[in-house]
């Protein structure tokens, strides 16, 4: 991701910007409330001059926030296709150097998982989850000063909430983690597997081993799922 610097950037502004749009327009409504449509409540002649600029503004704050988060979702998208694009590249060129063996002991269908499986993920974490990760944190540090602006115990109150769930979910991560590896060494097998099947279903039709490859191939996906 050395070659997107500028980009990621660009992205950090954009997110951070989409952010403070967020917050900005939540508090904005409270004072939209409160300063303009509760005092003509009752009124006889109403004067709309105030409330239509106040509507203009906050029109403007969320079409800022609106084109900032498309914009970086969409630089986004750039940055994982060509991180992975890249990444293959030099997958590729590295087992170009392989001895045999490794082809020998690993299967075909395991080799592919690598470009397509395992890639793929790497390229949601990068265009998904690493913009909603720094988004969230901007998000959470705005809505934090907001809070503190309206009140100071509500906030006290809140992060002593946030500090036992991210307690619970740093637990949960753990677990998690070891999970996701296992899914994903299955689903290597399962490729593996499969890939060999469809190569050599002749020899398959040739045994009468119809039934005990479906019986595997079930076996393999439960293990997976």
């Amino acid at each position: 991701m050395r070659a997107y610097k500028g980009t990621l950037v660009l992205v950090t502004v954009c997110i951070l910007l989409s952010a403070v749009a967020g917050a900005a327009s939540s508090m904005f409504l409270q004072k939209l409330i409160d300063g303009y449509i509760v005092p003509m409540l009752g009124t006889a002649s109403p004067d709309y001059s105030g409330l239509i600029r106040a509507l203009i503004t906050i029109g403007c704050v969320y079409l800022v926030g609106t084109l900032a988060t498309w914009l970086y979702n969409r630089r986004m998208v750039t940055i994982a296709q060509g991180t992975l694009k890249r990444i293959r590249d030099e997958m590729f060129e590295k087992m170009q150097s392989l001895p045999i063996r490794y082809f020998d002991t690993h299967t075909h269908g395991d080799i592919m998982s690598l470009y397509t499986n395992d890639t793929d993920t790497l390229r949601q974490m990068i265009a998904q989850s690493m913009a909603q990760l720094v988004s969230s944190v901007f998000t959470l540090a705005a809505v934090f000063f907001c809070m503190l602006y309206i009140s100071i115990w509500l906030t006290l109150i809140v992060c002593a909430v946030m500090a036992l769930i991210l307690v619970f979910v740093r637990k949960l991560t753990g677990r998690i983690g070891g999970y996701f590896m296992a899914q994903q060494t299955a689903l290597a097998d399962l490729n593996g597997y499969v890939e060999e099947m469809v190569n050599g279903q002749k020899v398959v039709k040739v045994f009468c081993h119809e039934g005990q490859s479906k019986a595997e191939l079930r076996r393999r996906n439960r293990v997976w799922a």
